[in-house]
């Protein structure tokens, strides 16, 4: 992989997949979720249902693809929209690390909406990237795969 890939896209595809796929994603989902059901004391219904809420971006992720190909921001097609993302994400990390949430149940699942969604257009946009690469060099393409799963996991193991 590091042979036949710039070391600046493998270094990209290990911030993207270890930070955000892998470690933000888990905060998201295993952390923040239920930390809604302590801190704005709602039932356990009501916290499946601000996640169904939450994970609602994910759906979106093909659009999002559709959207960064069609209409591209200052003539770039990825750069723009990951900086937006990155800059939304962290935004909403400080804010709910920052922020009282008590009853403001809004408050809170925006906040972590804006964290999910941070997570799936970095991923969704570096998976186009690495697609993009992999139709290049397919002789090396699985190992690619490979090497943005095993960061996902690292990822989500730290």
């Amino acid at each position: 992989v590091h042979g036949t890939f710039d070391a600046l896209f493998l270094r990209y595809l290990c911030i993207v997949h270890m930070g955000f796929s892998g470690f933000f994603r888990m905060v998201t989902e295993v952390i923040l979720l239920p930390m809604a059901e302590t801190v704005l004391k709602v039932s356990a219904a009501e916290v499946q249902r601000i996640s169904t809420v939450i994970m609602f971006p994910g759906v979106l992720k093909p659009t999002f693809a559709i959207i960064s190909d069609i209409k591209p921001w200052f003539g770039y097609h990825k750069r723009p929209y990951l900086f937006v993302g990155g800059g939304l994400g962290l935004f909403a990390s400080a804010r709910l690390a920052t922020g009282t949430f008590e009853e403001k149940e809004v408050d809170f699942v925006v906040a972590i909406m804006c964290v999910y969604f941070s997570v799936i257009i970095l991923g969704c946009l570096t998976d186009g990237k690495r697609a993009e690469l992999m139709h290049k060099n397919p002789q090396t393409g699985g190992d690619l795969v490979a090497y943005s799963v095993a960061l996902e996991v690292v990822g989500q193991i730290l």
